[in-house]
């Protein structure tokens, strides 16, 4: 009797441990979710043939496909009044895939004004493909935290990957991949975005709240005006209340526009 494994029983052997790694997962998943008052979904599929499954929400989706392939496939996905985070997690594990359009792998997802788009089409022979995408949002602030890998070595497939930050208006792509062939791909993004809060109007408007400190050159003053003389002093612009009234108390006092009122008895 050989001591030997055989190809098939290496995969007899791969597809008991991918067995297992479901049951622990659904498991994991379940106490989860008994222990949060959100919302979940847990799916599987094992087996041989074609396929397609596919799942969407707000922030996350995916799809995995397979034509004449056997293959592993499980999600969960967490959500809810319930829960400040969101959680969506895909495994995909494809053997003897036929390339083509029809077995592919791709996953989205969004948020704090980032977005990232991976997929792998055209698989051929054995791989592998996780993802997990989570979205924090606590007092208007969000976390978007993605982790993707795709294992293509023992097969091939064509992989292509985008993230995009729209944090400033129009989309701008930050990472971009093509790639055909024998890849292992680990890729990990964590971005917050802040909300904008009453004291970050306030620093903004001290900001401004500034004399106007002009620097050397040629100076085009405000015109006079009934009320008003305007001078420059130590290179700054001063403006000069023709009327002590227009000053109340008496001392030099600022406004908006960032020039210096100073009591005056200058004539009209």
């Amino acid at each position: 009797m050989s001591d030997f494994l055989t190809p098939e029983d290496i995969r007899k052997y791969a597809y008991a441990s991918g067995f297992l790694a479901i049951i622990c997962f659904l498991a994991i998943a379940y106490m989860v979710a008994i222990g949060g008052s959100g919302n979940n979904i847990d799916s599987s599929l094992i087996g041989t043939g074609t396929m397609d499954y596919r799942h969407d929400s707000e922030h996350s989706s995916d799809r995995a496909m397979a034509n004449n392939a056997t293959i592993i496939y499980e999600y969960s996905r967490s959500w809810g009044r319930g829960l400040s985070t969101e959680t969506m997690a895909s495994n995909f594990i494809v053997s003897s895939g036929q390339g083509g359009w029809k077995t592919q792998y791709a996953v989205k997802g969004t948020g704090a004004g980032h977005k990232v788009d991976y997929r792998a089409t055209k698989i051929s022979g054995d791989a592998s493909f996780a993802s997990e995408i989570s979205l924090t949002a606590v007092e208007g602030s969000e976390n978007f935290d993605s982790v993707i890998q795709f294992d293509t070595r023992d097969g091939n497939a064509t992989i292509q990957g985008r993230v995009y930050n729209s944090t400033a208006g129009r989309p701008a792509t930050i990472e971009e991949l093509d790639a055909v062939g024998k890849y292992i791909l680990n890729t990990h993004l964590n971005v917050s975005l802040k909300p904008i809060t009453p004291e970050d109007w306030l620093e903004f408007c001290g900001m401004l709240d500034q004399d106007v400190n002009m620097p050397d050159g040629i100076y085009i003053l405000p015109v006079n005006d009934s009320l008003y003389n305007y001078t420059l002093v130590d290179g700054r612009v001063v403006r000069l209340a023709k009327h002590p009234s227009l000053n109340g108390d008496g001392f030099p006092w600022r406004t908006r526009d960032g020039y210096i009122i100073i009591n005056s008895d200058l004539p009209n």
